[in-house]
């Protein structure tokens, strides 16, 4: 099937026109090469100099929390994701714990993971997706979008359990928290739709 979807869709791919060849096309892997030699700290491509003093997974976290997902999402879908880790983390310690059975703490972490298998599978991918392009040498923010539907999930979970926890132990205020986390998530859309709000320079100048 991606063969075919290659075949039809990006021809460019294969050299010639006999449907059947395999072979590649020999302009379109130099233009690869071409394009990732500019993907290099040695490089003096003008649009990668942004990117020369940048750290690896520093530099996309702080973009990421700051101007893509705005600092109230963000550091909630930091916390989720510690927060999973951590839940994954310690099940099979607290079975070790309480029984000193090692294959029993291996059991219930095999029975948890059943249980919460796609919340696993997300956090694998978040955690995979944002460590791979965060130590690559462009990290535009683009590349990281793929990852902002999953960090959405993490976070409900993250906070439901928080609401469930607080609404057991502090139920007085259960109303006043959950009033000030959506004001607080809501303050970044909101700020950030202004822009559309806004003259178009663009268009104002001409």
């Amino acid at each position: 099937f991606t063969y075919l979807s290659s075949r039809v869709f990006a021809p460019y791919y294969f050299s010639g026109n006999n449907f059947f060849s395999l072979s590649p096309n020999r302009q379109y892997l130099e233009s690869l090469n071409a394009l990732k030699a500019f993907d290099n700290p040695k490089s003096t491509f003008p649009p990668g100099l942004q990117w020369v003093n940048t750290k690896p997974i520093l530099y996309p976290l702080r973009t990421n929390i700051y101007y893509g997902l705005g600092v109230s999402l963000g550091l909630v879908s930091l916390a989720a994701f510690v927060g999973t880790f951590v839940q994954f983390l310690i099940v099979p310690f607290v079975s070790y714990k309480k029984k000193l059975k090692p294959l029993l703490a291996l059991k219930s972490l095999r029975q948890y993971l059943k249980i919460n298998l796609p919340l696993f599978l997300i956090f694998l991918w978040v955690g995979w997706q944002f460590s791979y392009q965060g130590i690559q040498f462009s990290k535009a923010m683009r590349y990281f979008i793929i990852i902002y539907p999953f960090l959405a999930i993490l976070s409900a979970n993250f906070l439901s359990n928080t609401f469930v926890f607080i609404n057991k132990k502090l139920p007085k205020l259960r109303i006043l928290l959950l009033t000030t986390c959506y004001l607080l998530l809501l303050v970044y859309p909101v700020a950030f739709s202004s822009i559309y709000r806004q003259p178009l320079t663009r268009v104002s100048a001409s």
